[in-house]
């Protein structure tokens, strides 16, 4: 969803109409759209703002106990490299390589499987 107009862009929309400009002056000027200029006034005399209205942002989906599994386990190793404050490849290479020690064998199914990787079975490759 696209984010709303800064109020004080709709202020400055406002403020031109009320001056007596058309809705066609309006639009051209500040480079919008009749409709919603059309939306704005109608807002405006509907519930006395021209404030966005509050959207949210993004919707949350729910998650399968695998794939919560998953982003606790990435979420984990975030963790612990942050307290570790590594900032040399050689140092984040050592570090990485004592922590993945702490992770269990379904933490780790779970994220591959996740994350899209399959297990071939019966491969026959040369």
């Amino acid at each position: 969803m696209p984010r709303p107009y800064s109020l004080d862009l709709r202020e400055r929309v406002r403020q031109f109409y009320d001056e007596g400009y058309s809705v066609e002056d309006v639009a051209q000027h500040f480079s919008v759209s009749k409709s919603w200029i059309y939306s704005l006034l109608k807002q405006r005399r509907e519930i006395e703002t021209i404030t966005p209205k509050d959207r949210p942002t993004r919707y949350k989906t729910k998650l399968t106990p695998h794939e919560q599994e998953s982003r606790n386990t990435f979420s984990k190793l975030k963790t612990m490299l942050r307290k570790l404050k590594s900032i040399t490849m050689e140092g984040l290479w050592k570090n990485l390589g004592e922590l993945c020690v702490i992770f269990t064998p379904k933490e780790c199914y779970h994220y591959y499987k996740n994350a899209g990787y399959r297990k071939i079975k019966n491969s026959t490759r040369t």
